[in-house]
């Protein structure tokens, strides 16, 4: 386990419902007056982007412990609540500043507050216990199954190669 009860505890203390609602806006849609985005992939659910200095280095402290050295400026948060889901699919390309190169979801909340819902990646099931984390390959598909009942909060960076202590060597 990456984080303990008490951890998740605090990183939901960040989650700001008003700013979810503007961050979830965005991933709708229309982004300033020129650009939109349109998510190929089905989703229901909410998100809250942040860039909160202090929840950045609260977890890079805890993430040094498997190799990740530095973080991208904003971290998703997202709440699943019943009906919600997120279809198969892979990461963007290019995320911020960089090319992506890995995702990072830790689980927030308590296994036995939610139904449903289950990450999976590569068709594997992920642990669903609060504090656990998957790290994967951001071209890997995957998807959260339908919510049927609870609520599920996750925490979500798409990371570059610069974020961890190695990098892959050009062959």
């Amino acid at each position: 386990m990456l984080l303990s009860i008490g951890e998740c505890k605090h990183i939901l203390s960040f989650w700001n419902e008003d700013k979810s609602i503007a961050s979830t806006k965005y991933l709708e849609g229309k982004i300033d007056e020129v650009n939109t985005i349109k998510f190929r992939t089905k989703v229901s659910g909410r998100y809250l982007d942040s860039n909160n200095p202090i929840l950045r280095n609260f977890l890079l402290s805890k993430l040094s412990s498997i190799g990740i050295v530095s973080l991208p400026e904003y971290v998703k948060i997202a709440r699943y609540c019943e009906g919600d889901y997120f279809e198969p699919h892979h990461d963007f390309n290019f995320y911020g500043e960089g090319s992506v190169f890995k995702t990072l979801v830790i689980q927030l909340t308590d296994e036995n507050e939610y139904e449903g819902g289950t990450l999976y990646v590569l068709d594997e099931p992920q642990s669903r216990t609060q504090g656990d984390y998957s790290l994967f390959l951001s071209k890997e598909i995957h998807e959260v199954k339908l919510i049927t009942s609870g609520i599920r909060y996750s925490l979500t960076y798409h990371l570059t190669e610069d974020n961890f202590v190695y990098q892959k060597t050009a062959i």
